[in-house]
């Protein structure tokens, strides 16, 4: 027989090898340990194939394989397989990340950065934007025209996002402590009075953050004409009176309904549109709270509580403006966010105006900052794609919401400013305790702000001189475990 026909004699890989020399001792955890394997799945599907294939003793260790595969040692194990993968993932980006930022700082030396193009259809893409920079260049204070106020705000924010970068280079972002950092590094500046992290505060005094905050909401506030308060009162009285008599069983819903819809007609814009979110609570809540409310799905959740309010105060058709709950990829990047706010142009989606995120109520700290951060990208993205004023964004946690406006006021920095929050009411019962002043005030002054500054830039060149590239790779820089007792500086509850 010629020694072409002649079969090959297989040889065996390094870890069958090894296996058939210390079978007398072999184990999966022996097995995994000496080659350093991490996936569990590649390691069991290996290890079944070797000792079925080779071994003469395969059944007593498939007997022992799977004894020890349902035993809390196993489990244990394996978790710690998985964070020592995830560590050495995050390494790796970690140290990617800071290999981009310092070529990429190398060639701002040389380069000037590049705003986004200002095309025929008023938007520009992420990909047009090159944003697969994880870093993004600091203000440069002698570029721009502005007050001693000013100044202060740009040195401020230089020293703080330099030492949110040297924190990133020491160790993973803990997101519900370090949020305000992580933002930081794609120069957006969170402004929420009394939820500031200790390493934005040790550069910020609190003081000049509250002043921020108050500049940027007055600033908001001068977009639109303020509801003479005696009417305000007036109207509220008025619709408590009408959800009081159904409480009481005086009246039914459809009744109260006419009684309110009546009250809207000829009544200013904003306030039309509060009196009508009352009333499509008034259709759509449960006489009574439901019992075991935290096992609500979160379709459950927006469908029946958060949409009929907030599809009345930041939705409307004859506007051509949409509050879609489509949970799918945002134009503006790779996102999903639960919500969107959409403006029509015919019979198609034209540009967003806003994002919302939706957690129930027991949600963890972790998952929150992480819905924050979402918010965040998404808004500063629409505001850059679509070249707008102002973005809002809207996180529901339970039955609270929190609103946040984007904006680019200073070149370079973004601000992602707290400007309400409120907790929606679960029952018939619970409307009536909602419709304090306070909460009444909150669902006009939403309108008013939204309809008023989430509109498109009356300056476009403004906002492609001030624009700043987004990062791309910010999750990279995040620990993913998670503990209930890790310090938050922000509360996400109304």
């Amino acid at each position: 027989m010629s020694s072409d026909s002649k079969k090959r004699k297989r040889r065996l890989g390094v870890d069958a090898q090894w296996c058939i020399e210390n079978q007398a001792t072999l184990s999966l955890k022996s097995f995994v340990e000496h080659f350093g394997y991490l996936d569990r799945q590649y390691s069991n599907a290996r290890y079944k194939t070797i000792i079925t294939k080779y071994l003469s003793s395969s059944d007593n260790l498939l007997v022992e394989y799977n004894g020890w595969n349902n035993s809390e040692e196993c489990k244990l194990f394996w978790i710690m397989k998985q964070r020592k993968k995830n560590s050495l993932d995050a390494e790796t980006g970690v140290t990617e990340y800071f290999g981009n930022v310092i070529n990429q700082e190398a060639q701002l030396l040389n380069q000037p950065s590049t705003p986004p193009p200002n095309n025929n259809n008023n938007v520009f893409t992420r990909k047009s934007r090159q944003l697969n920079q994880p870093s993004t260049p600091l203000p440069n204070i002698e570029d721009a025209v502005q007050t001693e106020e000013d100044k202060n705000v740009y040195n401020l924010f230089n020293i703080y996002k330099k030492k949110a970068i040297q924190m990133a280079s020491n160790d993973l972002f803990k997101i519900e402590t370090n949020l305000h950092e992580l933002l930081s590094h794609t120069n957006i500046l969170l402004l929420s009075p009394d939820q500031y992290s200790e390493t934005l505060l040790e550069v910020f005094s609190e003081e000049t953050l509250n002043s921020l905050h108050s500049r940027l909401t007055n600033t908001f506030n001068n977009r639109f004409i303020e509801i003479d308060n005696n009417e305000e009162l007036r109207v509220l009285n008025e619709v408590s009176k009408a959800i009081d008599a159904v409480e009481k069983n005086k009246i039914d819903r459809s009744e109260a309904e006419l009684i309110l819809l009546t009250l809207a007609r000829g009544k200013e814009y904003h306030l039309a549109k509060a009196i009508k979110a009352i009333n499509n609570l008034l259709q759509k809540l449960p006489t009574n709270s439901i019992k075991h409310i935290n096992s609500l799905s979160e379709t459950e959740l927006f469908t029946t509580y958060i949409d009929p309010i907030l599809v009345s105060i930041i939705s409307d058709p004859e506007r051509n403006t949409l509050l879609r709950w489509s949970n799918k990829k945002s134009e503006e990047n790779d996102l999903r966010p639960d919500a969107t706010i959409t403006k029509l142009r015919q019979m198609k989606y034209q540009h967003n105006l806003g994002h919302g995120e939706v957690k129930v109520d027991d949600s963890c700290n972790h998952v929150l900052a992480l819905d924050l951060l979402r918010i965040g990208l998404l808004t500063k993205d629409s505001l850059d794609f679509n070249k707008l004023e102002n973005c809002l964004g809207f996180q529901v946690n339970g039955f609270n919401i929190v609103f946040y406006i984007m904006s680019l006021d200073f070149k370079k920095i973004y601000t992602l400013t707290e400007i309400t929050r409120f907790k929606v009411p679960n029952s018939i019962h619970g409307l009536s305790a909602f419709l304090s002043q306070k909460n009444f005030h909150a669902l006009v002054y939403i309108c008013q702000i939204f309809w008023s500054n989430c509109i498109i830039a009356s300056n476009e060149e403004v906002l492609i001189e001030r624009f700043s590239p987004t990062v791309e790779n910010l999750y990279r820089l995040i620990d993913a475990s998670r503990s209930k007792y890790r310090e938050c500086s922000l509360s996400f509850e109304a």
